[in-house]
C-alpha cells in the first residue's frame, strides 16, 4: 500500500514554522523573538559586568546580528541550539564592546579582548544562566499568553494552576461552573505549551 506525499512527509514542527517566519522577516515573529529573548541577552550582558545602558546597547547589536545571520543558522541539525548560537553572538558582541571601550581597533585588540572575554561566565552552560533562561522564557510566555484570553478565563487558570486553589473554590469566586474552570485551565495550558514549543530551543 502506498501513501501520498502529504501522509509520508512529516509536518514541520512549530519551531520550524517559527524559523521560516523569521527568515521571511515577518514582523510579528521578530517581535516575539526579541520580546522573549532580549531580557535573557540583557541579563547575560549584566553578568559580564556591563552597566544597564551599555547592556541595552549590546542587546541591540546582538539582535541586529541575529537578523543579519538568521539564514545561516540551520535549526534542523540535531546538534543545533538557538540559545547556544545566541550566546555565541552575545559573547562576540561583548568582545566588540570591550574593544570599543578600550579605544582599540579590532585588528589589534584581539588579545586583550580575548583575555577579558575569558573572564565572562559561560553563558550557554552556566547553571544559573540556564535556569534564568528558562524562567525568563516562561515568564515572557505567560505575559504574552495573558493578552490572548478574556479576564475570567485567565483568572481561572491563574488561580488553579499557579496559586493551586481548588476548582470548586475558584468556581465560586468567579461565579462559573467547576467544569468551566477546568475547561479554562486546559485551554490556557494548551496555548502556553504551544507558545513555548514555537520558540527556538
Amino acid at each position: 500500500m502506498t501513501y501520498g506525499p502529504s501522509i509520508m512527509t512529516e509536518s514541520p514542527s512549530l519551531s520550524s514554522q517559527f524559523f521560516l517566519r523569521l527568515r521571511e522577516m515577518q514582523s510579528l515573529a521578530w517581535s516575539r523573538l526579541v520580546e522573549s529573548f532580549s531580557p535573557i541577552v540583557y541579563a547575560w550582558c549584566r553578568r559580564a559586568g556591563l552597566a544597564g545602558h551599555d547592556a541595552a546597547d549590546v542587546v541591540q547589536d546582538v539582535f541586529a546580528t541575529v537578523a543579519g545571520k538568521i539564514h545561516q543558522f540551520d535549526h534542523q541539525r540535531p546538534e543545533s541550539s538557538f540559545r547556544a548560537w545566541l550566546a555565541t553572538i552575545t559573547r562576540t558582541r561583548l568582545a566588540d564592546f570591550h574593544r570599543r571601550r578600550k579605544g582599540q581597533p579590532q585588528a589589534t585588540g584581539g588579545t586583550d579582548a580575548l583575555a577579558w572575554l575569558q573572564s565572562v561566565p559561560d553563558l550557554e552552560h552556566d547553571q544559573d544562566s540556564c535556569s534564568q533562561v528558562q524562567v525568563s522564557l516562561t515568564g515572557r510566555v505567560l505575559a504574552m499568553g495573558q493578552e490572548e484570553f478574556e479576564e475570567r478565563t485567565w483568572q481561572a487558570f491563574q488561580l488553579t494552576a499557579i496559586e493551586n486553589r481548588s476548582a470548586a473554590e475558584v468556581a465560586q469566586q468567579l461565579s462559573i461552573s467547576i467544569a468551566s474552570v477546568y475547561q479554562a485551565r486546559c485551554r490556557v495550558l494548551r496555548r502556553l505549551k504551544q507558545r513555548l514549543n514555537e520558540l527556538p530551543q
